[in-house]
């Protein structure tokens, strides 16, 4: 480009009798000066200098405070007063936006002298016009011929606009089952360079972060229509993005309760009370939070501390030959201990061997997510067929028998239940006429509360009890709503309970959950348990039929 431009800004100086002739690109709050031609010395610039775009005599052209040519620049009272009058020793000024084909701003084609030139007329300025139009477009050309990326103050806004940005998924398994429970959202450009970190830290240094990370998600959430439920969506947004009212509205468009944000900055947050404000609104919105890059240094951990996430990511890295590295291995098992006593689930990232898989399978990571399992792509999702070690033996071992145990079938339920509410533990109680009590007959507890099989209690007793009594499903304020339960004094502040009917509709038991945190549930996840009960009711009832008389 620089060959392109010398002779265009040569021609332009002799022509103008001007000193010095340059071409600046527009980079957000300031200019660079890309090529100059002429003594530049005595104006001390050089070619790669950033001046100020806001103080320069360029935004005022554009936006006309001020008019193309100056021939004398003390004697206007605007330029006068500008600062770069004096810093760089401008006398006379003539410049013209450099536009591309498409009419996008590049920047400026300007020539300058140390003295007045009183010579400057219309004409001139028509001339200048003409040669930065012809610029514009050769140097379009030039770079569509090198195959070169474009700069990224062109590139960035139209991707804002949506041109060339789309998004694709890349399923998150539950390794237990090898289903996918959710999916994360991809960004994907269609130019140079295609490296999406790339393009974020280029908008972030252009002031346009939020702006493209905004248009990713927007993108993203588009896709939940085609989404299966109850599979959530993870979109991923930097922490100045969560706190954001464009977030929020994004959010309060879609149900939010299908979204995890996911938080991906690796430095430090200077200002944590936004942040956790941020994330208390999107919560309570029904979305859950998720931290990225777990272990990846200081300013992981802290936002993990601080957000206490709902789920906890850690990538490559950590996984990388896990297989075969016991220092690897001491780390993730420590880290499934501290998701498990923090209530988060566990995401291991970048899973590409068999081996990885099985060995995250046995230390009890939660889920998973990478190319062995399934490459990112469009919707519809692919078919998982990775199995770790241990579910391939117990396939095999169930393969002999027609139908799955009932304890096992109503497991994966209970799973399915935790997985869709974001809640800690979920259980089935079975119901007794002729005692009228509710026992604990099956508990999934991942988290290890404590909610023990076998108990048996009065079902007058039971918070099961007071939520048909009160005509709700859920409360997330257990201390007021179910005192004097069983759940009054303890820690846990959300609870679930949806009936279970058998096939005369007369109730069979019900089908709980509870979690130490307040969680909104909104009506589509309601929905989802009340299906997910009626799936128990069959169970139970195949199970009935099947037992010997």
């Amino acid at each position: 480009m620089n060959v392109t431009a010398s002779r265009y800004l040569s021609v332009a100086r002799n022509a103008l009798g001007m000193d010095l002739a340059w071409l600046s690109e527009h980079n957000g709050p300031q200019q660079v000066l890309q090529a100059v031609d002429g003594n530049a010395a005595p104006f001390n610039v050089a070619a790669g200098d950033a001046l100020s775009w806001e103080g320069s005599f360029c935004t005022r052209v554009l936006d006309h405070r001020l008019p193309a040519a100056i021939p004398d620049t003390r004697a206007n009272p605007v330029t006068a007063g500008l600062a770069v009058t004096e810093q760089v020793g401008i006398g006379s000024y003539i410049g013209s936006p450099v536009r591309l084909p498409d009419g996008t701003l590049y920047g400026m084609l300007c020539c300058i002298s140390r003295g007045p030139h009183t010579e400057l007329q219309d004409h001139h300025v028509r001339l200048l016009e003409a040669l930065a139009g012809s610029l514009g477009a050769e140097m379009a050309d030039e770079a569509q011929r090198r195959g070169a990326p474009e700069s990224p103050h062109f590139r960035i806004p139209r991707a804002i606009g949506g041109e060339g940005l789309r998004v694709v998924v890349q399923p998150i398994v539950e390794l237990a089952t090898m289903c996918a429970v959710g999916v994360e959202a991809l960004t994907r450009f269609d130019v140079a360079p295609t490296r999406p970190d790339v393009w974020f830290a280029e908008a972030a240094e252009l002031g346009l972060g939020l702006l493209l990370e905004m248009a990713s998600v927007r993108a993203a959430l588009a896709l939940l229509p085609e989404l299966p439920e109850p599979l959530y969506l993870s979109v991923n947004v930097s922490p100045a993005t969560l706190s954001s009212g464009e977030l929020l509205q994004a959010l309060s468009q879609v149900d939010a309760s299908r979204v995890l944000v996911e938080v991906t900055e690796h430095s430090s947050v200077a200002d944590y009370d936004t942040l956790l404000a941020g994330a208390d609104v999107l919560r309570r919105m029904g979305a859950r939070i998720a931290v990225d890059d777990a272990g990846a240094g200081y300013a992981s951990f802290r936002h993990i501390l601080a957000l206490r996430p709902d789920v906890i990511k850690f990538d490559r890295e950590m996984v990388t030959q896990l297989d075969v590295d016991p220092a690897r291995r001491a780390l993730v098992g420590a880290l499934v201990s501290f998701a498990a006593q923090m209530g988060a689930t566990l995401v291991a990232e970048g899973v590409e061997t068999p081996g990885e898989l099985d060995v995250l399978a046995q230390l009890g990571v939660s889920c998973g997510q990478g190319y062995y399992l399934a490459r990112p792509g469009p919707l519809p999702l692919p078919e998982i067929s990775a199995r770790p070690a241990s579910l391939r033996r117990a396939l095999a071992t169930a393969a002999h028998d027609d139908e799955p145990p009932l304890e096992e079938s109503v497991q994966a339920v209970l799973r399915e239940v935790v997985t869709r509410t974001g809640l800690d533990v979920s259980y089935l109680t079975v119901w007794d006429p002729e005692r009228e009590t509710l026992e604990h007959r099956i508990v999934y507890d991942p988290q290890e509360l404590g909610v023990r099989v076998g108990v048996s209690l009065p079902f007058s007793d039971t918070p099961c009890y007071r939520c048909q009594q009160a005509g709700i499903l859920w409360t997330a304020d257990v201390q007021n709503d179910l005192a004097g339960t069983l759940l009054d004094g303890t820690d846990l502040r959300t609870f679930v309970s949806v009936p279970v009917l058998g096939p005369a509709g007369t109730m069979a038991g019900t089908l709980c959950a509870v979690g130490r945190r307040r969680r909104y549930l909104s009506d589509p996840v309601l929905r989802h348990v009340e299906q997910l009960g009626g799936r128990i009711a069959e169970l139970l009832a195949r199970a009935e039929a099947a037992r010997p008389r």
